[in-house]
């Protein structure tokens, strides 16, 4: 939506998502990750940090991320659940009860070299 408010044509080609009109499955996604975060991790300085905020209620696309963060390299430092505002839980809660509704922010390291 803010794209087309900004006129902001985006290449959907390049868009990371499962999408079956777009031919995009689990695999698809996971190996589009892997080549995102390889990027990612390319360009950061050793010791440096990357957070990811991530919301997805099914397993699946969190091993996904898991496995490309881990194939790229980075390590693993922490997670933070940031529960959504209260009248955006309210809504959701009301429409799926028991399911995830806030983000998770994950942080990872590029290790020094040689470590």
């Amino acid at each position: 939506m803010p794209s087309s408010w900004l006129k902001i044509f985006n290449d959907w080609e390049k868009e990371i998502v499962v999408n079956p009109r777009q031919n995009k499955d689990v695999a698809k996604y996971r190996d589009m990750l892997v080549d995102a975060f390889m990027e990612c991790f390319r360009v950061l300085k050793p010791g440096r940090y990357m957070t990811v905020t991530f919301h997805s209620r099914e397993i699946k696309y969190w091993n996904s991320l898991l496995y490309a963060i881990s194939i790229a390299g980075f390590k693993y430092v922490d997670a933070v659940y940031q529960p959504p505002p209260k009248e955006y839980t309210d809504w959701l809660y009301a429409r799926n009860p028991g399911k995830m509704s806030g983000d998770i922010y994950i942080t990872f390291m590029k290790p020094e070299e040689g470590s």
